[in-house]
Order: structure tokens, then C-alpha cells, then sequence
């Protein structure tokens, strides 16, 4: 007579931290890299340099979609002055854009 013994599958090698996981682990750290974390802080680095050239008479766009003109420019925030003469003090992040102000062509009359 034959005794047969059931044996238990051998573990797989390497388990959860296998060549072939570590591989995918990193291609998804990757993407996520490229796809998100850089372009965020490229666009940090656009929005700080932006700040810092900032000065007096610039107009500006808030956040919340007020355009204003700069008035006055501190550590954190600045001062800015609207249309009736009304200055009001907002923080230095909740600027999205300058705004570039371009002088219209001049005009040549015909004779």
C-alpha cells in the first residue's frame, strides 16, 4: 500500500517585496511623479516669481476674480486700491496673475 501525504504549496519567492513588485511599485511612484508632484511644483515656482516681481501700479487679479491695483507691497500681504479710491489689504497667494496692460496701436489718418 502507497501512503500519499498532502504537502502544502511551496511560498512564492520573494513575496511582497519581489523584484517584479518593487518594478511596479516604482513605475506607479513614477507616474504619479511626472503626472502630478512636478507640474504642481512648477507651476509654485511660476506663481512665486511672478510675487516677487510685483511692484507699485501693477494691476492685478485676485482669486476671486477682482482686478485691483497695486498699492502698496509688504512682507505677506498687499494693499490694493480698486477704481473709487477703496484700498483694501489681501495676501500675497490669493493673487492669480498680473495683468498686462497694453497701450493701444496709434492710429495713422489717411489724407
Amino acid at each position: 500500500m502507497i501512503a500519499l501525504f498532502a504537502q502544502a504549496p511551496a511560498p512564492a519567492p520573494g513575496g511582497l517585496f519581489s523584484l517584479p513588485s518593487l518594478i511596479m511599485f516604482g513605475g506607479i511612484f513614477a507616474i504619479m511623479y511626472f503626472l502630478l508632484i512636478r507640474p504642481q511644483q512648477k507651476q509654485m515656482k511660476q506663481q512665486q516669481a511672478m510675487l516677487s516681481v510685483l511692484k507699485k501700479g501693477d494691476e492685478v487679479v485676485l482669486q476671486s476674480g477682482i482686478w485691483g491695483k497695486v498699492h502698496t507691497i509688504e512682507e505677506k500681504v498687499i494693499w490694493l486700491e480698486f477704481s473709487n479710491g477703496t484700498k483694501v489689504k489681501v495676501e500675497k497667494t490669493s493673487i492669480v496673475r498680473r495683468v498686462e496692460v497694453l497701450s493701444p496701436a496709434p492710429v495713422e489718418e489717411e489724407k
